[in-house]
């Protein structure tokens, strides 16, 4: 029943007039299946509110980096870290800042370098060497999923995990925005012109049922090129006898791109619900990855107690990235950090 809700929802809305298509470079629309789960969820209390820190909240990513399989092309590390920066830039408002785990991952690969334009290669590439406890972000020099993309996320509910962002979208003055918007919907963020629940009234009477399930958002009818001028919405529309006042600066909107650089404190509180409840691993990697002794420094004590440990399933100790066991990937982790002070 809770289906055929949604799907006389959506025809409901098609009813009322058409709507331009943007160029959003997201393709992260619910659909009639994940809206239905988000529900289930829902009930369960997955996104309950929570107790925020006091502190930045400080969350571990790891960067692969797609280039040819001669070891040519992929984004350069300048261009990365710039998009970092700015990634942080947008989530300091929220309480959050990331940081690079680990080593980058190149994956030399011709096929996905040059081949990435389905969602089933999508869904292959983010099944490469992914690392536990971390955000996973592929990056790649075009995207294209029925649509010219600039980046592809995953929900805390979707079976394959990961962030891939286009190039040419991240760390550019032209575009400090698609990446910050894309670890929102890791978030479990919805576009701010949701309509799977149904199309929020602007004058929010709908908000927890209907729209991004947000409630201090501005109800979206769909940014797009033609309905904002200078970061300005420009149409006049309603719904529900009440006009439209959407909000062109707000990351999980289609505004342009060099519009969008805020979250909602109701954003932001949604997105450390789904950090707590629905993606706790992110928490358990820790703020010093490598320091396995726990004396907030990585060094040649950390590197004795892996190798003593190394090979090891559910060791006592020496499990830097808390995948259960200890190889190769914990010795890198270690190495690539050795010599870090993790004290604050």
């Amino acid at each position: 029943m809770k289906s055929k809700k949604l799907i006389a929802g959506a025809l409901c809305l098609l009813g009322g007039g058409s709507v331009v298509q943007a160029e959003s470079g997201c393709d992260q629309a619910l659909t009639i299946e994940q809206a239905d789960r988000v529900l289930d969820l829902e009930a369960l209390g997955a996104w309950d509110p929570v107790v925020m820190p006091r502190m930045v909240q400080q969350i571990p990513m790891t960067f692969h980096i797609v280039r040819t399989s001669a070891g040519t092309g992929g984004i350069s590390v300048a261009q990365l870290n710039q998009g970092l920066a700015d990634l942080n830039d947008a989530f300091i408002q929220a309480g959050m800042e990331f940081f690079q785990a680990g080593p980058l991952d190149y994956i030399n690969d011709s096929n996905y370098y040059f081949g990435m334009t389905s969602r089933a290669k999508a869904d292959a590439l983010r099944q490469v060497n992914p690392a536990p406890n971390t955000i996973n972000v592929y990056f790649v020099p075009s995207l294209f999923v029925e649509q010219s993309l600039c980046g592809l996320s995953s929900f805390s509910f979707d079976p394959v995990q990961g962030i891939i962002i286009a190039s040419p979208c991240a760390g550019t003055p032209s575009n400090k925005s698609t990446f910050a918007h894309e670890v929102g919907h890791y978030f479990d963020l919805f576009h701010t012109h949701e309509t799977m629940f149904g199309a929020e009234c602007p004058n929010g009477s709908n908000c927890t049922t209907a729209g991004d399930l947000v409630c201090d958002t501005a109800a979206d009818p769909e940014l797009n090129d033609e309905n904002v001028t200078g970061c300005q919405y420009n149409e006049i529309l309603r719904l529900c006898l009440s006009f439209y006042h959407p909000d062109p600066t707000n990351m999980m909107s289609f505004g342009p791109e060099t519009c969008r650089m805020t979250f909602s404190a109701g954003q932001a509180e949604r997105m450390w619900s789904t950090l707590t409840n629905q993606r706790p691993g992110l928490l358990d990697f820790g703020t010093c990855p490598g320091d396995v002794t726990g004396d907030e420094v990585v060094d040649l004590d950390d590197l004795q107690v892996l190798l003593f440990n190394f090979g090891v399933v559910n060791p006592p100790a020496g499990d830097a990235d808390g995948d259960n066991d200890v190889d190769l990937d914990d010795l890198q982790l270690l190495l690539f950090n050795f010599g870090s002070l993790c004290a604050m």
